[in-house]
């Protein structure tokens, strides 16, 4: 009697892994892959030029914009040219630090948001340039985190290609692609938040010509 071969197993990926920025912690897996992705992405596009580190900012700047607009990628290389700079990815606040009951209900969503604005405006008042990085996509999301800010200034500056780039940006980029899940955010930022900050095209932007065009408009006239 002959044997059948064996049919292959999936590989299951495993529930948590070393975080790739080289801290030494052991974090989940979803968040290594999205580290992964975000700091291979931020290096080749900083480069290794060297520039003389901006000393401060006055205000917490919020980076956001549809999925696959560049927003984690853009933050991590603005935050590095200050002398000191924070990278605040509001997904994880909102989405990583809970283990069990979350679901993302508005009572969820709110009770992140102001996790957020305080991790920023603590990181804010002991110095820090705070690019606060993720998708708001509506003016109570957004006046929570000015209320939760106040008196300090909060900066937003909203990354808008064309939806289409977008998509194909998310489909090619490390980490995660997650564009079938919130595509729909495009349209609603550009109706709740159209008189809102400052909105930049990016699609013909590289990350860090982008960054550079965020810098702009974060110095004085």
């Amino acid at each position: 009697m002959s044997s059948q071969p064996a049919e292959p197993q999936p590989t299951i990926a495993p529930a948590e892994t070393a975080c790739p920025c080289g801290c030494g912690l052991i974090v989940p897996t979803g968040v290594a892959e999205r580290e992964r992705g975000v700091h291979a992405d931020a290096e080749a596009a900083a480069g290794s030029a060297n520039r003389r580190p901006i000393q401060r900012l006055d205000t917490v700047v919020l980076l956001s914009g549809a999925v696959g607009a560049g927003k984690s990628t853009v933050a991590r290389i603005v935050a590095r040219r200050f002398e000191r700079g924070v990278h605040l990815d509001m997904d994880v606040v909102l989405n990583h630090f809970v283990v069990s009951g979350l679901n993302n209900d508005p009572e969820q969503i709110q009770l992140g948001l102001r996790n957020a604005a305080a991790l920023a405006a603590n990181f804010h008042d002991n110095g820090y340039a705070v690019i606060m990085e993720g998708a708001v996509p509506d003016r109570h999301s957004l006046d929570t985190l000015r209320t939760c800010l106040a008196p300090r200034q909060l900066t937003l500056v909203v990354l808008a290609p064309p939806v289409s780039v977008s998509v194909e940006r998310d489909r090619t980029r490390g980490g995660k692609s997650v564009a079938h899940l919130f595509g729909h955010l495009d349209a609603q930022m550009r109706t709740e938040l159209a008189n809102e900050g400052a909105w930049l095209d990016t699609a013909a932007l590289t990350p860090a010509q982008t960054a550079e065009h965020v810098l702009t408009l974060l110095r004085p006239a």
